[in-house]
């Protein structure tokens, strides 16, 4: 296939029809919700919040950037595509949830803010 000799329309659609290839084969997506959703105004203004899907983390770093993914909301539930390692913090706490195929979450880390690099380290043998 020689992309250079396509009209734009071929190439616009292979790309679509890319896009939804890959769609079918991440069939599998579960509900995500961060602990705190359903907190008050309050609540959010005072502490710090924050999740995302983990795809790979830097263990050189010493701070919420060692965590390489998609950030997700903290205020609503979304699907996210399963099996996934989900890091959450509201502040001064840290937590890491392991979800399934099935829509299965266990709790896999939980350490307080100040115990940051032991908790990237931990986080890094599971992702």
């Amino acid at each position: 296939m020689n992309l250079s000799e396509m009209r734009n329309e071929e190439l616009l659609g292979l790309i679509e029809n890319a896009k939804k290839e890959l769609v079918n084969r991440n069939e599998n997506y579960v509900v995500y919700e961060h602990d705190c959703s359903n907190a008050s105004k309050h609540h959010f203004r005072k502490y710090k919040h924050w999740a995302k899907i983990v795809r790979y983390v830097g263990t050189t770093k010493s701070n919420g950037y060692a965590f390489i993914g998609e950030f997700l909301s903290v205020k609503e539930r979304q699907k996210i595509p399963a099996p996934a390692i989900v890091v959450e913090m509201c502040d001064p706490s840290l937590k890491a949830y392991k979800y399934n195929k099935e829509g299965d979450c266990e709790e896999i880390v939980s350490m307080r803010k100040c115990n940051y690099i032991e908790f990237i380290e931990e986080v890094a043998r599971y992702v």
